[in-house]
């Protein structure tokens, strides 16, 4: 266990380093030492553990988005799903074990989030529903920590993006709901929490964007919900370049749903100009925001994030 606690260590600096091939090379040995110890009894849970997170390092090396990877998104599934099979035996193992089922609940979510980001959205959908359901059950055990719940917010609004995507808007709007409904209380007891307030953010932000979809006006009261908490947070960080992006992406969605509630069928001439004018307005505030940004800073949050700028104002040109 030793060696293989060595193999891991060098993986990770060389994973730290740029050298991403060498850290593949070494959670590969650690992987292969310690199936071969696992294959000695007796069983030992702890290495076990220690294996899952082989695969799951192994995994972000290969193919996970969110870090510098090697592009091998077949070899990143493979291993997550190995993840998530022991994850699920050591829980068969021993089933009232709450960090067991928190793995288990955090590894199969790992796959829905691979799946999400490679576009795959109905694979992505069933793996993230395990993973709320799992990490609810866990919440309910222990509803005062925190840990539990910052876990919840990202996968339960990945949810809700996923049916969105899908059209299926009732259902997401539901979702984030559930989402804004669990961070808030957080947020109240923790108002420093960047976890927290980028969740409830977001939550607020795609509620409103999906009522938007519906033709539901209440739309703005969501987005104004976040556009009010990104400001609070940022106050208490005013150097803090993602936040200003963060409220710009939330003045781009507020255009977008204005919008579409500006040209939805039945609209005045009076409500669809005064609507679009607004609209207008809003994307140039979230480009007055974005130029306040020192370029160098501009990539502290996902440039996708941001596309919603970009999409609002192409729509609002194609209108007189």
């Amino acid at each position: 266990v030793d060696l293989a606690s060595d193999y891991a260590t060098d993986a990770r600096v060389k994973g730290r380093t740029g050298d991403l091939v060498g850290a593949r090379a070494g959670y590969q040995k650690e992987i292969a030492l310690l199936e071969e110890l696992g294959r000695k009894p007796p069983a030992d849970p702890s290495r076990t553990r220690m294996l899952m997170f082989a695969y799951s390092h192994l995994g972000d090396i290969l193919g996970n988005p969110h870090v510098p990877n090697l592009g091998d998104f077949k070899g990143a599934l493979a291993a997550f799903e190995k993840t998530s099979r022991l994850a699920d035996e050591a829980v068969a193992a021993d089933p009232q074990n709450i960090l067991t089922q928190l793995d288990a609940a955090m590894s199969i979510g790992r796959i829905g989030g691979l799946q999400f980001a490679h576009g795959d959205l109905t694979a992505a959908l069933p793996p993230l529903q395990a993973s709320v359901a799992g990490l609810e059950r866990i919440i309910a055990l222990d509803p005062n920590n925190r840990g539990y719940v910052n876990n919840l917010g990202p996968n339960l609004e990945l949810v809700g993006d996923i049916q969105a995507a899908l059209g299926k808007f009732s259902e997401a709007e539901a979702t984030f709901t559930r989402g804004i409904a669990l961070t808030k209380p957080l947020l109240a007891l923790d108002p420093a929490n960047a976890g927290a307030s980028v969740t409830f953010t977001e939550g607020n932000l795609k509620l409103g964007l999906v009522l938007s979809q519906t033709g539901e006006s209440k739309a703005f009261e969501y987005i104004d919900l976040a556009i009010a908490e990104n400001v609070r947070f940022q106050a208490l960080h005013p150097e803090e370049a993602r936040m200003a992006l963060r409220r710009a992406r939330c003045f781009g969605g507020r255009a977008l749903a204005g919008y579409r509630l500006a040209t939805r069928p039945g609209v005045t001439t009076e409500r669809r100009a005064q609507g679009l004018q607004q609209a207008r307005a809003d994307v140039a505030r979230a480009e007055q925001i974005m130029t306040d940004v020192p370029p160098q800073s501009r990539g502290t949050i996902n440039a996708r994030e941001l596309e919603v700028i970009s999409e609002a104002r192409r729509l609002l040109a194609e209108k007189p």
